[in-house]
């Protein structure tokens, strides 16, 4: 289903946060983002395709990120699947916490991405488990603890939890630990701002199905297509 439309606010830097054009100011001002408290994103769902005829408006990133889950598919086949689904989901969440929480510390960013083999556990203090690597081990855990049961079904990708399409847990896992091949600017940093060789260093020793989740969501074409083309800006 490709009926749909991305669209995005000029916006620039100010002393306090970010300062919006005309064009964001002008839809506020009419309501556009009252159903997210004057915030975006939002979501508009039309009638039949009419950008007049709106059956609904609503917001909340998170929210907007499973409803367009399940109208694709991509929650899993049942009630428990989505549960599962949705619990890797938060998991990656409370990492993308973690990290805008050390990144405020003096030298928090330099002791996100330490990374450590299993013979030198001293460059980070045993009680520290604010890096990169050891959330990832985390999550690692969290997958093998909830992974679906394989059936004779299942594609030769490795997802996740072992569904036999992709699923938002894959997606939000490729988020915070992909980087793209291409993009419009020539960037290839990852969610965390750092190359593919810095963030692999956090999980790709000791967490294979990390490692072939990110890799599998690489690999599908409309990711491809989309880091290709996708705007710079991310309002």
């Amino acid at each position: 289903d490709n009926n749909w439309e991305d669209v995005r606010y000029p916006m620039k830097a100010a002393l306090k946060g970010f300062s919006y054009g005309p064009e964001f100011q002008r839809d506020a001002a009419s309501g556009g983002f009252d159903c997210n408290m004057g915030n975006l994103p939002v979501l508009q769902i039309l009638q039949n395709n009419d950008s007049t005829r709106a059956i609904a408006t609503v917001g909340q990133s998170h929210a907007i990120a499973r409803f367009v889950a399940r109208r694709h598919g991509w929650m899993g086949t049942s009630l428990l699947d989505e549960l599962k689904i949705d619990a890797v989901y938060e998991c990656c969440r409370d990492i993308k916490s973690a990290w805008y929480r050390v990144k405020q510390k003096p030298n928090g960013k330099k002791q996100w991405f330490v990374a450590t083999d299993n013979n030198n556990t001293t460059a980070v203090d045993d009680n520290d488990d604010d890096t990169l690597q050891r959330y990832c081990k985390k999550l690692e855990k969290v997958l093998l603890s909830t992974r679906l049961q394989k059936t004779s079904s299942f594609s030769s990708r490795e997802w996740c939890l072992n569904t036999p399409d992709p699923t938002l847990a894959d997606i939000a896992i490729y988020h915070l630990l992909g980087t793209p091949v291409s993009t419009v600017s020539g960037s290839t940093e990852s969610f965390f701002g750092e190359t593919e060789l810095v963030i692999g260093k956090a999980y790709k020793a000791d967490c294979p199905i990390l490692t072939k989740c990110v890799q599998a969501v690489s690999e599908l074409p409309a990711i491809k297509e989309w880091e290709r083309k996708r705007p710079d800006t991310f309002t």
